[in-house]
Parts: C-alpha cells; structure tokens; sequence
C-alpha cells in the first residue's frame, strides 16, 4: 500500500534532484575531488587496516587519529561554549537554534 504522500514525495525527489545548472562549478570540483580522496582513504583503511592511514602501530599508539581527534574534538567544544555563551549568559537570542 502506498499513501499520497509518497506519491508526492517520489515526483518532488526527482526535480530536485535535477541539475538546476552548470555542473562544472569550482564548489563541485573541488567537493568531488574531496570525495574521491576520502573514497580512497576509505578503500586503503579496510583493506589495509587502520594503521595504514593513521600511523597507529605498537611503537607509535598515538599517531594521527588521536590529534585529528583532539584537534576537531576542541574546535567543536569550542564552538558549543561560545555559542551557549552568547544565547544563554549574553542572551542573544539570534543565535538560538531554529525550532
């Protein structure tokens, strides 16, 4: 059984998702580029293992997962403080997430 809303969504889907213009874009390049790198990372560490892509290994145990974890894991607690700061001590209510 398929509802109305289904057969709403499955049109809507498809023109969407038709190309609205240039797909040669610089964005589109440099994204796909991106892609296809993380592709290849992605392929390399489950043929390979996870010491291949980030240097982990019984030598060396911290190797590039733990600062690309700490790194990243920083900016995010970062920007979660500063923003709660803004909307709850400074009440800028502007920058309350969209409900």
């Amino acid at each position: 059984m398929r509802s109305a809303a289904n057969e709403a969504l499955i049109p809507f889907l498809r023109r969407e998702m038709r190309p609205k213009g240039r797909l040669l874009t610089p964005f589109n390049v440099i994204s796909v580029s991106i892609m296809l790198t993380a592709a290849v990372i992605v392929v390399i560490r489950f043929t390979k293992g996870l010491g291949a892509v980030t240097n982990l290994n019984q030598e060396y145990p911290w190797g590039l997962w733990i600062g690309f974890d700490v790194i990243t894991g920083v900016a995010l607690a970062g920007g979660a403080y500063v923003l709660t700061f803004l909307v709850y001590v400074l009440r800028l209510e502007q920058y309350r997430s969209c409900e």
